[in-house]
């Protein structure tokens, strides 16, 4: 904002002043130099949300061409006018080589008024787990061996869990000798550290079965006296589930229970 100040000398001595209403001065100048940028800024990956933007150093600010470079062949973007042009779930065929242009016709012709920029969009292809059944069935004491692969604009890290537990840190696991507690879903993970957020992972269901297996026990129960109610506890392991029956020697079956855990 600017104003007009007149200090002047009053007869006898002593001044006064005079000042004018603020004013606005609005400057025009041509486009001297233009940016193109992309944000947010870091490595780009397949499902992010990118922004393109061209901008002019003139007043006003001049429009913007947007444009995608296919060789010799130039395909306008539908950018808005400030020079705005955003992917809101980019993929890997986005990749290319983009040019934006300031529209100014009062900038001399030794100003180049054009920014070209290179995007490059990282991915990663789907992860693939051998065996191929989503879910497997193996006998106890077999050997399970697990593989996976997986690739894409980077070498990904290859790793495979179980729940939160990290059981190899390569793209092979061994299941030796199967119990009942290797069932489980098991998950290949793959990511690329260079490339915050980039990750897939396929997941393996392994179903163990066999003949039941009960769980060792004091099999000698004290009864504090005749009379006093006692509880008696069975448990098992087994796929299918196994059915576990009471009896008492020389005597009719008592109770029976197909539930696999603590049983009276």
């Amino acid at each position: 904002m600017f104003s007009c100040k007149v200090v002047f000398p009053l007869p006898g001595g002593g001044t006064s002043q005079m000042e004018s209403k603020e004013f606005k001065l609005n400057l025009h100048y041509y486009t001297e130099n233009v940016t193109f940028t992309v944000s947010p800024v870091g490595p780009v990956k397949e499902g992010d949300k990118i922004t393109l933007h061209c901008e002019g150093d003139g007043n006003p600010s001049p429009t913007y061409l947007l444009q995608r470079v296919k060789g010799k062949a130039e395909e306008e973007l539908e950018s808005s006018s400030d020079g705005v042009y955003m992917f809101r779930n980019i993929s890997r065929s986005d990749s290319g080589t983009y040019r934006c242009e300031a529209l100014d016709f009062d900038s001399p012709p030794e100003f180049e008024l054009f920014r070209n920029l290179e995007l490059f969009v990282h991915y990663l292809n789907p992860v693939t787990v051998i065996p191929a059944e989503r879910e497997v069935k193996r006998l106890l004491k077999e050997d399970v061996q697990l593989f996976c692969s997986c690739d894409g604009s980077e070498n990904p890290d290859l790793l495979w869990k179980k729940g939160d537990d990290v059981l190899s840190k390569t793209s092979r696991y061994r299941l030796k000798e199967l119990s009942y507690s290797h069932s489980g879903v098991y998950t290949c993970e793959a990511n690329v550290p260079s490339v915050p957020g980039l990750r897939k992972e396929q997941s393996i269901t392994i179903v163990v079965e066999g003949p039941p297996e009960l769980d060792p026990e004091n099999h000698q129960v004290e009864v504090e006296s005749e009379g006093h109610p006692v509880t008696l506890s069975c448990k098992a392991k087994g796929n299918p589930v196994p059915k576990i029956t009471w009896n008492q020697p020389d005597l009719k079956v008592s109770e029976s229970f197909t539930d696999p855990g603590s049983t009276k």
